[in-house]
């Protein structure tokens, strides 16, 4: 019997990129909205945990993606999506009071996404048809202050970000 794939299956690839996507475009509008218009924006972004190799920062990646889902008369699952983020400084204090910045403004873009963002793409093979996709959670956690790679002199404080999002989707086209 050959392979028909009339099943639909979450695939946690395509939010996780429109997500990093939509934080880079709306972070000056999100900051701007939080009264710190003048925070520095993100100067790179990573969809691997690749980007902890890098010396660049403010940096924001992807560093896990996670799906489970359950099937019946429809799928229901959800969607777990950790970014972290890091920031580089001398300033031991500044390090703690900015990335407390950043995190306030990743929070409120994470939970104004548009519903839209999600559309096409969200099951695999089946253009997201017939489907609820929704923010359930977001926790934020702060690393300890730790030395940055490359500089005797400077600090690197780590901030980790899991953005859960529940999922409803019939289960055949």
């Amino acid at each position: 019997m050959p392979f028909d794939g009339n099943n639909q299956v979450i695939d946690v690839r395509y939010p996780a990129d429109r997500i990093l996507s939509f934080v880079e475009s709306e972070f000056p509008n999100a900051a701007a909205l939080i009264g710190e218009p003048n925070l520095a924006p993100i100067a790179v972004y990573y969809r691997s945990v690749a980007g902890r190799l890098g010396t660049i920062t403010p940096c924001l990646m992807i560093t896990e993606r996670q799906g489970a889902q359950r099937f019946g008369d429809h799928i229901a699952g959800a969607i777990q999506i950790i970014l972290e983020f890091f920031i580089d400084g001398g300033d031991t204090e500044q390090l703690v009071t900015d990335v407390s910045k950043y995190a306030l403004v990743l929070e409120m873009i994470l939970a104004n996404l548009p519903f839209d963002i999600f559309k096409g793409g969200t099951m695999a093979g089946q253009e997201g048809r017939h489907q609820a996709f929704y923010l359930d959670a977001i926790e934020t956690f702060y690393d300890q202050l730790r030395g940055a790679t490359g500089n005797a002199d400077a600090y690197r404080q780590i901030l980790q970000m899991r953005a859960t999002f529940q999922v409803k989707a019939a289960p055949q086209l």
